[in-house]
């Protein structure tokens, strides 16, 4: 990975914010993980995170937090990603309908949402992956996906909006 995106990485996480006001001054760690470490839970997941988020999961941890329209799932500190893992694997029901249709969640909307907001693993170009949110009512009640809207068309333009301070809100009348 380039020093810019090393950069761009660093600006992002500095500007996490802890859910319910919480203190965020211990919210990140600057951890850097051996990549053969992501081979575990990629041996129980449907298919592999893109490869800038890989490189925020193996320069950093955290707890819960929020970044714009987001609240990103843990990557708690310790050996491996098991923590992580466990985080995406919590709602059975959201795993089992978000991986059946090609959608690996990895954060939640930021306003006390349920919404999951996922890769679209489907329609994986490259290294384009959009971030996406879906219905969580249609998913835990229809086992169904309907996408509400894309949030960004990577995630690496996701979080160069955050860096910049482009607005990134969640819009529920942005359906897709």
């Amino acid at each position: 990975m380039v020093k810019d995106s090393l950069q761009l990485l660093r600006d992002f996480t500095q500007k996490f914010s802890a859910p319910d006001g919480e203190d965020a001054s211990e919210l990140v760690t600057h951890v850097v993980t051996d990549p053969s470490a992501l081979l575990e839970i990629y041996g129980k997941l449907p298919g592999k995170f893109p490869k800038f988020f890989e490189e925020l999961l193996l320069n950093y941890r955290w707890s819960r937090a929020n970044i714009g329209s987001l609240r990103l799932l843990a990557n708690p500190p310790g050996n491996g990603y098991s923590g992580l893992l466990e985080e995406v694997t919590k709602d059975k029901i959201m795993y089992k309908v978000c991986t059946a249709n090609g959608y690996l969640q990895f954060a939640l909307g930021a306003d006390g949402s349920y919404d999951p907001i996922c890769f679209d693993l489907k329609k994986r170009s490259s290294a384009q992956v959009a971030v996406v949110r879906l219905d969580h009512e249609d998913i835990l009640c229809r086992e169904r996906i309907r996408q509400v809207e894309v949030v960004a068309p990577s995630f690496e333009e996701f979080v160069q909006s955050i860096v910049s301070g482009a607005s990134n809100s969640l819009n529920p009348h942005n359906s897709k």
